[in-house]
């Protein structure tokens, strides 16, 4: 596992409580890594009491279905994960 795996398996653990087993990667460049992965422990958590977490109002997944809901950043990769997801 290289680690960029490592890291993205950490930091969802850590930002959201989530263990995760990674399935394939979706998209990847010098800065950016995306993966389409599968929850396999946890639930939803969000620590309010840290200041970086100020802004978050709620927590909640958002289903694929709801493309609408979706930034412009985000939405090309959810494009991603569900081709991937259909070849699987």
């Amino acid at each position: 596992m290289n680690h960029y795996q490592q890291a993205c398996i950490r930091e969802v653990f850590e930002e959201a409580g989530y263990t995760l087993q990674l399935d394939r990667i979706l998209f990847s460049n010098e800065r950016k890594y995306s993966f389409l992965a599968t929850i396999v422990n946890g639930h939803l958590i969000v620590d309010h009491s840290l200041d970086e977490n100020a802004d978050i109002l709620e927590e909640a997944w958002i289903p694929l279905t709801r493309r609408d809901m979706f930034d412009t950043y985000t939405a090309p990769l959810l494009d991603l994960a569900l081709r991937a997801k259909i070849s699987k």
